[in-house]
């Protein structure tokens, strides 16, 4: 019998340790998707270096009137007048957050949410069907009311169903029964809640119940109410983010109200609010 032994060579080992360090001695890149949240509450974005920020970020003025699947539904004439064009996002410096989802060893990615002028000129308005856009102006005319001050209060919860891999490269639930709120059905998907809760309370989504509901693969969520905008912008991060981190795990979750056909249970959500004034010692009264 004969037994060949392999020496790696010191100078390639050193070289490789080397190279190793420097790697874990680099900076951290990174990134900030400038995301506008269009019709279907379908997140649309650019991806940019940090240290382009300022710079400058454009989009096709179209985007937002696509389909769920990017299909054209209807093509806006004043779009097509003005030569398709890209129009400059505005982001909300407030809303800027680091995703620990879309986050890797090395990389450091961050989303902040944007409006969209209407034009391409200097001074231009605000693109008025922006639904972030539509949101603001609404939560403002309602503040201005009768000089009222008005607040809305928002909380609610969503229902989503999450799929795996199936049959003919088609989806399957990820468990099946409709055994709502059983803590053997509740079982079945807690790794995957434990960690969306984890990451949602990073990005400021308080999850206050999680369970399983009356269908194959259904989970409802429920959230910690929040003020205004940030309780809409809290709605798209969720549903943005649930469905990232699904399909990092190489699952699927959808928000559509029927997945799998006419048939079975649907998905939908609670809107809950309540109206609050401007109270004593700067507090809100109801």
């Amino acid at each position: 019998t004969v037994v060949y032994q392999a020496r790696l060579c010191p100078a390639l080992v050193c070289c490789s340790s080397a190279r190793s360090a420097a790697m874990e001695a680099q900076p951290t890149r990174e990134y900030i998707r400038f995301e506008v949240v269009d019709f279907n509450c379908k997140a649309l974005s650019k991806t940019v270096p940090a240290r382009h920020r300022t710079g400058g970020v454009f989009m096709y003025s179209g985007a937002i009137a696509m389909g769920a699947n990017s299909v054209v539904l209807t093509f806006p004439e004043e779009v097509g007048n003005a030569g398709c064009p890209n129009f400059k996002l505005v982001p909300d410096w407030t809303t800027e957050q680091v995703l620990p989802w879309a986050c890797k060893p090395g990389v450091s990615v961050k989303r902040v949410y944007c409006e969209q002028l209407a034009g391409s000129k200097e001074g231009s308005i605000k693109n008025q069907a922006v639904p972030r856009t539509v949101c603001m102006k609404m939560l403002d005319e309602l503040k201005n009311f009768g000089g009222k001050g008005y607040e809305m209060l928002i909380g609610g919860e969503l229902e989503f169903t999450v799929m795996k891999p199936g049959d003919d490269k088609g989806w399957a639930p990820y468990f099946d029964g409709v055994d709502i709120l059983a803590t053997l059905q509740n079982s079945k998907s807690m790794d995957f809640c434990y960690d969306l809760e984890r990451d949602m309370e990073a990005v400021g989504v308080d999850i206050l119940t999680m369970n399983a509901e009356y269908g194959a693969g259904q989970l409802e969520i429920a959230f910690a109410p929040k003020f205004g905008a940030e309780a809409c912008d809290m709605t798209a991060t969720f549903r943005t983010g649930t469905k990232e981190i699904a399909q990092n795990r190489g699952l699927m979750a959808s928000f559509m109200a029927r997945p799998f056909g006419v048939a079975g249970v649907g998905n939908g959500g609670d809107f809950n609010f309540s109206l609050l004034s401007p109270g004593e010692g700067g507090g809100r009264a109801p």
